[in-house]
């Protein structure tokens, strides 16, 4: 096993990270945010690293590992990776909302854990809070200060947890939470990308407005990333 803890180690595996894109991004952002102060207390153990994705045969074998030394793993298949490969060069006109555009609190974790397909436990609670509380995040609030639409970034930097409240869908909140967020992970020199489902042909034509590309070639990643918050 290989633990790189030295700046310039890290350094260089973001360099090698880099020229492996593709394929590495996942990678490539939890090295970036462990460069970036490292505030989520993420740990990145290579015992195995292959760029170019785990065959899904060793998958059944990694879970039953991980099993046994106590880890819960629940696999989320059917989706594309979108990375966003020039943010500096993205149209940043904005659209005028009715609404402000505002960065969540701690005080909205439960709100957009209820709406994550995997959320409604104690850890999926933990994970949204300490992403709220360290990383990049943008929302939009209604007349009563309420959360109405939203989108967050991990400690991986993938941007993610994106919802709108049904009344307020079709106001084109998420567009201009995305070009936010988009500019805010730029200018921290932070990789843009994102998983979408490969059924949900609406967002795939959003991300693809906003000048994503879809890499399908992405296999799962051979990489064990834990997030370790500190209260």
């Amino acid at each position: 096993m290989i633990i790189l803890k030295a700046v310039k180690d890290l350094t260089l595996m973001k360099n090698i990270l880099y020229r492996e894109l593709p394929q590495s991004i996942t990678v490539l952002g939890g090295v970036l945010h462990i460069l970036h102060n490292n505030l989520c207390h993420l740990e990145i153990k290579f015992a195995f690293v292959s760029l170019k994705g785990l065959p899904s045969s060793h998958c059944d074998l990694i879970k039953e590992l991980a099993t046994l030394s106590g880890l819960d793993i629940t696999e989320y298949g059917g989706y594309n990776t979108f990375i966003h490969y020039s943010p500096e060069n993205t149209d940043w006109q904005e659209k005028v909302l009715l609404l402000p555009v505002s960065i969540l609190d701690e005080s909205h974790a439960e709100l957009v854990d209820t709406h994550l397909p995997y959320g409604g436990n104690q850890d999926s609670l933990n994970h949204v809070r300490a992403c709220i509380r360290h990383l990049p995040n943008h929302c939009v609030m209604d007349e009563e200060g309420r959360p109405a639409s939203w989108m967050l970034s991990d400690e991986l930097c993938e941007l993610r947890m994106a919802y709108t409240r049904p009344e307020y869908r079709r106001a084109g909140h998420l567009l201009a939470l995305s070009l936010a967020l988009i500019r805010r992970m730029s200018s921290l020199g932070l990789p843009v990308y994102c998983h979408v489902s490969q059924h949900n042909q609406a967002v795939i034509n959003a991300v693809t407005s906003l000048g994503f590309s879809a890499c399908p070639s992405i296999e799962k990643i051979s990489v064990l990333l834990i997030c370790k918050d500190r209260v």
